[in-house]
């Protein structure tokens, strides 16, 4: 499931801006979190990447498909860090992404 999440996140980050195609590299683990960073034309871009937990998912019901939460950070942007979520389906118009990192809950627009 992580070989997919890495394609996946590397496909988004590679769409986010103009990117040389490199692969990115695991720099290493940290509990549910990993480090991964890539060369890109402006310099080098960093992020941290996680996987929600499967009985953390609602409804229990719903087959989520991949499904990955990202922070990245990369050179010569204004905002610095920059989190992003990606469903393996399309959610209900309306609806908003709840993000919960150890005791911090955020919500997602």
């Amino acid at each position: 499931m992580r070989g997919a999440i890495l394609i996946l996140a590397g496909l988004a980050l590679a769409t986010a801006g103009p990117a040389i195609a490199q692969t990115a590299r695991k720099m290493a683990e940290h509990g549910d979190w990993a480090t991964y960073s890539y060369q890109a034309q402006n310099g080098k871009v960093c992020y941290v990447l996680t996987v929600p937990k499967p009985n953390s998912m609602e409804p229990k019901n719903l087959d989520h498909g991949d499904m990955f939460f990202f922070v990245s950070q990369r050179p010569g942007q204004s905002i610095s860090y920059e989190p992003q979520f990606i469903a393996g389906y399309n959610l209900r118009e309306g609806s908003k992404v709840a993000v919960t990192i150890g005791d911090k809950k955020f919500s997602m627009r």
